[in-house]
C-alpha cells in the first residue's frame, strides 16, 4: 500500500519545466532559421537588382537595348524583372530596375516574394 500523497507534492514539476524549455528552444531555433533564410532572399533580390541595373547602364553605353540586358541578368540571378525605365537627361542617363525574388521558405500569411529596386547610370559631376 502506497503512502498518501501530500497536498503540495511537486513530483513531475521538473518534467513540465524541461518540456517548456525544450519547446521554447525549438521555437526560437525555428524562427532563427526562417529569418536567416528570408534575409538571404532579401540579399539575393538586392544583388540581382544591382547587377541588372549595372548591366542595363552598360548596355545603354554600348548602344544595346538596356532593359533586355537587365532582364537577362535578373533571370540568371533567380529574379524576375518587374520594371525597367531609362531616363535620359541633357548630360547623362539613369536606368531604374525593379526585380522580384521568391521569399523562401514560404509560410502561410507571409509575403511570397521580395522586391528590390536599383538604379545605375552616368551623371555629370557637380561643377562641370
Amino acid at each position: 500500500m502506497k503512502p498518501p500523497r501530500e497536498a503540495h507534492d511537486e513530483r513531475g514539476a521538473g518534467s513540465a519545466l524541461a518540456a517548456a524549455v525544450i519547446v521554447f528552444i525549438g521555437a526560437t531555433a525555428f524562427w532563427a532559421v526562417l529569418l536567416s533564410a528570408w534575409s538571404g532572399s532579401i540579399h539575393a533580390a538586392r544583388s540581382a537588382a544591382d547587377m541588372a541595373a549595372l548591366s542595363a547602364a552598360h548596355a545603354h553605353l554600348i548602344q544595346h537595348e538596356p532593359c533586355e540586358d537587365a532582364g537577362r541578368v535578373a533571370a540568371r540571378n533567380g529574379a524576375t524583372m518587374g520594371s525597367c525605365h531609362l531616363r535620359l537627361g541633357a548630360d547623362g542617363f539613369v536606368v531604374e530596375v525593379t526585380v522580384t525574388v521568391p521569399l523562401n521558405p514560404r509560410m502561410p500569411g507571409a509575403p511570397e516574394s521580395v522586391r528590390a529596386m536599383s538604379s545605375a547610370g552616368l551623371l555629370p559631376l557637380e561643377g562641370q
